[in-house]
């Protein structure tokens, strides 16, 4: 259906744009570079030297050493935890939170989740826009980047993928190295910029915040396109190369659940077939049903030209499920005892960790006398209660062993295959 808006509200919408990391803080300053107007730059990062030269509104060093992450993003993740509530203060009054970080690494991969969902439990509409990677860095960096990513998804309303790897194919193979990162950049500040413009910009059919939260509600993967074309045929060609996107990851419309399109031309040359022919195009690609907003301003400084910006959301279904708040981790725990001693396992998988574990962990906590003289007394003896336990053995009297041998004997003796040490606090 179409959602057509003929008042536009004039209020103003607090935005920021959170750059988490090294490659987040590259964004930000490309972004103020560039004379993004309107909106209020965050630059967080657990490397002071980067913070130093940072020219954002505000930074936040996170983490002890002030020495970055180390490529861990543990360390990361765990730094943003423990800065939580100066984080809160940041986004306070925000609107809409646009965080941009460069997956793969520590602070960005591990701290933007924890950014992100500090943002949706304060009722901020937030929108990640973050790269992938080149594959010449590694499958680790490919891998952690992924897993990253599958987390960040679950805490943003909607989430814009950047492949580095497509750089290449859009400004060839003798494109400098900075000149691929600035194209990085650049489509991250084209998605904020133009999200901003739309519902900031007073128009002839107008777009306000609200609007923009209808659409960003189906949740999952997004893309942000613009496109400007003159001539003729100016319309057709806006809108397709609006809904392109060469650079985002396996993005096409095809099954949009919430799409909101923005035409922006001159008073004069704006014809009414022209919008028609932009609406027929992108909602050819939307689901049955979609959600459909459509503004429209003029600007006469453009001439003969006409710009298209497509927001689409939910292309991969939408709706992904809730994680639980960072400050009340869901952990699963067993209770069991053995000879007199209580032992608590909590099976909890970490996102980081390996995918071959080469060592279990467990948290033994030794009864109190109290309660074990309670327990001798109220219960039969003796008591084993975890069948997959081995059998107790009689204690003869031990033979000197060596360090090797006590070690073996442990691991053999309390090693299960599925503890895990909990790194996830969200």
């Amino acid at each position: 259906m179409f959602e057509v808006l003929s008042d536009n509200d004039p209020r103003q919408t607090v935005i920021k744009v959170v750059g988490v990391g090294g490659g987040g803080g590259n964004a930000v300053e490309h972004m103020i570079e560039r004379g993004a107007q309107g909106i209020e730059f965050i630059a967080i990062n657990t490397d002071y030297t980067a913070l130093s030269h940072s020219r954002a509104h505000a930074t936040l060093q996170i983490g002890k050493t002030g020495l970055g992450a180390g490529a861990r993003p543990e360390v990361g993740e765990q730094a943003a935890i423990e800065a939580k509530d100066r984080i809160r203060e940041l986004l306070q009054g925000a609107n809409l939170v646009f965080i941009t970080a460069g997956m793969g690494g520590g602070t960005g991969t591990g701290a933007a989740p924890v950014v992100a969902q500090i943002a949706r439990e304060m009722g901020i509409l937030t929108v990640a826009v973050v790269t992938k990677p080149f594959s010449y860095e590694g499958a680790l960096r490919m891998q952690r980047a992924e897993e990253g990513l599958v987390k960040l998804k679950q805490c943003v309303d909607s989430q814009i993928v950047i492949l580095n790897d497509k750089l290449e194919d859009e400004l060839g193979e003798d494109a400098s190295v900075s000149e691929c990162f600035a194209a990085a950049d650049d489509v991250l500040f084209k998605a904020c910029a133009g999200i901003t413009e739309i519902i900031q910009t007073p128009g002839l059919i107008g777009v306000d915040f609200e609007d923009l939260r209808t659409v960003m509600s189906e949740r999952g993967t997004a893309m942000m396109g613009s496109a400007i074309a003159s001539g003729p045929d100016r319309a057709r060609i806006a809108a397709e190369n609006a809904v392109a996107c060469p650079l985002l990851e396996g993005v096409t419309l095809n099954g949009a659940r919430g799409v909101l399109v923005y035409i922006t031309a001159s008073e004069e040359s704006m014809k009414m077939k022209e919008t028609k022919t932009v609406m027929n195009i992108i909602t050819n690609f939307t689901a049955k049903g979609a959600q459909v907003i459509y503004g429209s301003a003029y600007d006469d400084s453009m001439g003969d030209s006409m710009r298209v910006t497509v927001v689409a959301t939910g292309l991969d279904g939408g709706k992904d499920k809730e994680v639980a708040p960072i400050d009340k981790p869901a952990e699963k725990q067993d209770v069991w005892k053995h000879n007199d001693r209580t032992f608590t396992e909590t099976k909890e998988t970490d996102p980081w960790a390996p995918r071959q574990t080469q060592q279990a962990a467990a948290k033994v906590t030794q009864a109190q006398p109290e309660q074990t003289q309670q327990s001798v007394l109220s219960e039969p003896k003796p008591v084993t209660l975890d069948p997959v336990q081995p059998e107790p053995q009689p204690q003869p009297v031990q033979q000197p062993q060596t360090e090797p041998e006590k070690e073996e004997k442990a691991a053999d003796e309390w090693e299960t295959g599925w503890w895990s040490i909990r790194h996830d606090t969200k």
